[in-house]
């Protein structure tokens, strides 16, 4: 029988070159799902270095307290290193300003108290827009502690306003035209009070001074003021609030007595520059809210009388814009309390 050898090898050729073909195809369809992985890894190999918080106010006060307690847990979740850093001044404008300037890489944050921010672009000169802000999260949104010095022997909003008749009060405020200015400014409006404003750059030095006696009264944050109280330091008088707070239900709310009081609730929240690419503000934003959620962090917060609350980085964006509009409107009462001041 003839066999055509040429034929026979032709076809093998040709099944070969098939099962080349058909095997570069295989592999063709398989690499380009590990082409997308790599991609999506490189979207996400964020970060790479030390995330830094710069704190506005100095060591000790409840915004920087509150901050070191979050920092480990988000540096647990991200992966990478994140310290805190204080830089007080001008109301919380120097930070503000060093925050707006930083490269938009995710990795310098501020700590502050928001209205400070919205206030500090109403009545300052500086260059940073409230809105264009990158908002991460909020941890307290609280009234203020009212507190008066042990020595003085002032219990009361009526025992303080009975002695400032008498002897104007030192008082300590945080920064002058902040919003704690502007409550105090407001506590003194429908009270009666007299009192001359002392500035302070934090709660910590006011209640280093109102231990040593060489002020009066003051006003710190509600949980700084609830824990002084609580270890005999200080007396708490009232907290500055429409409400009475979860963590001091034992203290009279300023609103109960004074309706028409106008001060408002103070907001702790974490910012980021300008500009910080939607991927990697999702990821701190992620972190954080992870952070805060943490049960060993709530307990650690509840041991230290803190009513932990974020609002979501949206709400936070909402209620600057809202705040920078309401002190906007105050403009001649924010100018007046810098001119008072200053005349001090």
């Amino acid at each position: 029988m003839y066999v055509n050898k040429r034929s026979n090898w032709n076809k093998l050729f040709v099944l070969l070159i098939g099962i080349f073909l058909i095997g570069s195809m295989m592999m063709g369809c398989t690499s380009t799902p590990k082409a997308t992985e790599n991609e999506d890894t490189d979207k996400v190999a964020w970060p790479t270095e030390t995330i830094k918080v710069i704190v506005s106010t100095n060591a000790g006060g409840q915004i920087d307290t509150v901050i070191r307690g979050i920092a480990p847990y988000m540096q647990e979740i991200l992966g990478a290193p994140v310290v805190v850093q204080n830089m007080p001044g001008s109301g919380g404008r120097i930070a503000s300003q060093f925050v707006y300037d930083a490269d938009p890489d995710g990795y310098t944050l501020l700590a502050t108290n928001a209205s400070d921010v919205s206030m500090g672009e109403v009545a300052q000169d500086v260059r940073y827009k409230t809105e264009e802000f990158t908002y991460i999260g909020t941890y307290t949104h609280e009234g203020a502690a009212l507190i008066a010095s042990k020595d003085s022997g002032i219990t009361s909003v009526e025992e303080l306003v009975a002695a400032s008749k008498i002897k104007p009060i030192n008082y300590g405020a945080v920064h002058l035209a902040s919003q704690n200015h502007m409550c105090s400014y407001f506590l003194a409006e429908v009270t009666g009070m007299d009192a001359k404003i002392i500035p302070y750059s934090g709660g910590a030095p006011i209640l280093a001074d109102l231990m040593g006696n060489h002020i009066q009264v003051g006003l710190v944050g509600l949980s700084l003021g609830v824990n002084a109280h609580n270890d005999g330091r200080v007396t708490m008088l009232a907290q500055l609030s429409e409400t009475r707070s979860n963590i001091a239900k034992d203290f009279p709310a300023i609103k109960e007595a004074y309706p028409d009081y106008k001060g408002s609730n103070y907001t702790f929240g974490v910012m980021a520059p300008p500009n910080v690419p939607e991927d990697i503000q999702a990821i701190l934003v992620k972190a954080y809210q992870e952070a805060v959620k943490n049960p060993e962090f709530l307990k650690w917060a509840d041991s230290a009388f803190l009513d932990i609350n974020d609002i979501g980085p949206e709400a936070f964006e909402a209620l600057m814009v809202n705040d920078k509009a309401t002190y906007s409107s105050l403009m001649d009462i924010v100018k007046e309390l810098k001119t008072a001041t200053e005349a001090k």
